[in-house]
């Protein structure tokens, strides 16, 4: 986040919520406001970082298998559920915790997580399953002061 020129108290565009899939459908957006937290900003992929991500991932995704996007929030793996069936839901939802499994074999101290499906629809990862069909997309949020269950 960065600071805008026209208003220095303002930090500008949240880059998860101007991702394309369903630009300012997400509960979470800040209804055009500039200086608040989750501004999605003046368009869909008006970030230069977000429509380099964007253009890649829509050129690359025949070879793409696996998609994370790596947040320092929280302590939870989550992926896209909005707009799934019932029974792809499980598969991501076993892909994770698999993954989760593997994450703690290899840590040197003990971290918790837990899986979870997210319905925010304006996310990165969001953009990677539903416009970039990436099958496996996921978040991991990592703090590591906070604990949760896993």
């Amino acid at each position: 986040w960065f600071r805008t020129p026209e208003n220095d108290s303002c930090l500008g565009v949240d880059a998860s919520r101007n991702f394309d899939y369903k630009w300012l459908k997400d509960d979470y957006n800040s209804g055009g406001n500039k200086c608040s937290d989750f501004y999605e900003g003046p368009n869909p992929r008006s970030e230069p970082e977000v429509k380099l991500l964007s253009n890649f991932l829509l050129k690359q995704n025949k070879t793409i298998k696996l998609f994370l996007n790596l947040d320092g929030y929280g302590s939870q793996v989550s992926f896209p559920s909005v707009k799934l069936k019932h029974r792809s839901v499980d598969v991501l939802n076993d892909v994770a915790k698999a993954g989760l499994k593997n994450l703690k074999m290899h840590r040197d101290r003990e971290t918790k997580y837990s899986v979870r499906k997210d319905d925010h629809l304006t996310t990165p990862e969001s953009f990677a399953m539903h416009k970039a069909k990436i099958k496996f997309s996921y978040k991991i949020e990592s703090m590591e002061n906070r604990q949760s269950s896993i």
